[in-house]
């Protein structure tokens, strides 16, 4: 087996010193491991071999002490690691790269959490606009009711009508829609495939039910009452095909 790994033949390895096999800066390694070995009987030691070719080779070696007559002998059995090393190197690869991974995903995983923060934020923000518009339209409502005549009623009036238009609807929704999509993916695409006969503002609640606001904050954003959400979410449930029993929110949120 020698003569294979390292080149040399047998008559050659009969002929040959130990220490034409080790790099000089072995040997005292090498002395101390053949010195344990009369000591305990035993020992082991991973070492280079450099072959008839020079090429250096990890081996791994066991020692043993033998007792031949009341004479004292060591015997040795050596092990080529090039191919376990390599494994090792392998493994060792393969473990990093899982790391990075593991990394990458750890970052991907914390950047989805946070966009999906700043989205239910600006989802809330949203909310919080147009609940205060709505105040503000009720307050000018009932301003301009008592004060009809005063010549500050057409300016109010004007005011109160550019505040009922859906000034935030279409910006806002887009934007909203933007940063949903970013999360999401092909949500919208993969849903109006499936349902194409659903409206964009059916759509629009399926889009904040798969953030899972709460109705109140859906009916708050899109400024219509429980009865208005309660039609859209049958109308949504019936293109959708879904069994009394099935729930709207577990499809959507599953989808």
């Amino acid at each position: 087996k020698h003569a294979t790994d390292l080149g040399y033949t047998d008559k050659e390895l009969l002929n040959i010193s130990a220490s034409v096999f080790f790099r000089k800066e072995e040997f005292p390694k090498i002395k101390e491991a053949i010195k344990m070995i009369f000591e305990r009987g035993w020992n082991e030691i991973y070492t280079e071999v450099i072959t008839k070719n020079k090429k250096h080779v990890p081996y791994y070696f066991q020692g043993y002490q033998l007792t031949i007559d009341d004479e004292k002998y060591y015997m040795g059995v050596g092990i080529n690691m090039s191919k376990e090393n390599k494994l090792k190197n392998k493994l060792t690869h393969f473990k990093n790269e899982h790391m990075k991974l593991l990394l990458k995903q750890r970052l991907i995983d914390n950047e989805l959490q946070l966009k999906k923060r700043e989205l239910l934020i600006y989802a809330l923000q949203e909310s919080q606009i147009y609940k205060s518009l709505y105040e503000a339209r009720k307050k000018i409502n009932l301003f301009t009711k008592k004060h009809q005549g005063i010549m500050i009623y057409e300016d109010l009036e004007e005011i109160s009508r550019i505040l009922n238009q859906e000034y935030f609807s279409k910006n806002q929704w887009e934007t909203f829609k933007q940063r949903f999509v970013e999360i999401h993916g092909d949500f919208y695409i993969r849903l109006k495939e499936n349902h194409p006969d659903l409206t964009t503002n059916e759509l629009r609640v399926c889009a904040y039910l798969r953030i899972q606001l709460t109705s109140f904050l859906i009916m708050s954003i899109l400024n219509i009452s429980t009865e208005g959400l309660r039609k859209s979410r049958y109308r949504i449930r019936k293109k959708i095909g879904l069994e009394r029993k099935e729930s709207l929110d577990e499809y959507i949120i599953k989808f």
